[in-house]
Formats: structure tokens, sequence, C-alpha cells
């Protein structure tokens, strides 16, 4: 459960519409890490909101607007971000194990270092989001949306590098990522060496 506290003042700053107030509780107390586990947020607005390095496991923020927010080493651990709006959002290092993002808008969002395991991206729309170093193991791969292809081949050869199999093997578990037009692009090298 959720720390009330922390509930109360990111409820109020949402309400009021002035997340100004959270953001700026959050930079008052930087050491501080809230708990929002198993929140009920779909379909609030939080733009721009800090929400760094807070527990935000099992939360439901399904439909909601967090446009260019910071959740920056935040676990977010099997959440529900379906038809989310993530644009430009600050997902480095954030865990997202078994979380739900099927229909996401994650166009330019940051994912370095993010966990993905097991995560659902079914539908959800990469266009430019940076991938590097993130673990996409067992992540669906039925529709991934847009990826930047120039981008791609560098993070599906770190990838499989990573998990030890080769850019081929990835690159087939992947095809359903990627529109035809953008497979056609991606140069991807033979073995993980090149």
């Amino acid at each position: 459960m959720a720390n009330k506290e922390h509930l109360q003042l990111l409820m109020e700053a949402i309400m009021s519409k002035n997340l100004g107030v959270w953001n700026k509780w959050r930079m008052e107390n930087p050491n501080l890490k809230p708990d929002l586990r198993e929140v009920d947020l779909s379909h609030s607005v939080l733009d721009f909101a800090v929400l760094s390095d807070t527990n935000m496991s099992r939360a439901n923020l399904m439909g909601a607007s967090l446009v260019g927010a910071s959740f920056n080493g935040t676990n977010l651990t099997d959440a529900n971000l379906q038809e989310a709006d993530l644009y430009e959002a600050d997902l480095r290092c954030s865990h997202m194990s078994k979380a739900n993002l099927s229909g996401a808008d994650l166009t330019k969002a940051d994912l370095r270092f993010a966990n993905l395991k097991g995560t659902n991206l079914t539908g959800a729309k990469l266009f430019m989001a940076r991938l590097d170093n993130a673990d996409l193991r067992s992540a669906s791969s039925e529709v991934f949306g847009q990826i930047n292809s120039q981008h791609s081949s560098k993070v599906l050869t770190k990838q499989a590098k990573r998990i030890k199999v080769s850019v081929g093997q990835l690159a087939k578990r992947v095809v359903g990522w990627f529109k035809r037009e953008e497979i056609s692009t991606l140069r991807l090298p033979k073995n993980p060496e090149e």
C-alpha cells in the first residue's frame, strides 16, 4: 500500500493542477523515496512530474498523461501504463519488469538501462526512443511500434551481446517490432563482433 502522506500530497497537486508543489517537495527532500505502490492514477495528468526513485510497483497509470515526467530509477514493476502518454519521459534505470505498456506513446522517451523484462510493449510507439542497454528479455514482440531504425542497429547489436545470441537470432525475435519498410533500412552485422 502507498504511503498515505505521499499519496495525499500528490493527489492535492493533481487536483489543484499544480504539480509544482509536488516537484518542489521532491527537490526539498532528495533522499526521500516516495511510496506510491498500488495507487490508482489512471487518466491523471502528471506532465513533467518528478517521480524519480519512487516505488510505483503495481500502480495503475492507464491512460495517464505523463509527458516529460521523470521516472529515473523508479520501480514500476507490474504497473499498468496501458495507453499512457510518455512522450519525452525520462525512464532511465527504471524497473518496469512485467509492466503493461501496450499502446503507450514512448516517442522520444529515454529508456536507457531500463529493466523491461517481460514487459508488454504490444502496440507501443517507440519512435526515436532511447533503448541503449535496456533489458528487453521476454518483452512482448508482436508490435513494437516505430523505432528510430538508424539507432536501432547499434542497440540490437549491444542487446545481442548482452544475452549471448547472434544478432541474426535477435533480429528474428524483433521482426514484428518494425514495419516492413523499416526492416529494409536496418543493416545488421552478420555476427555480433562486427
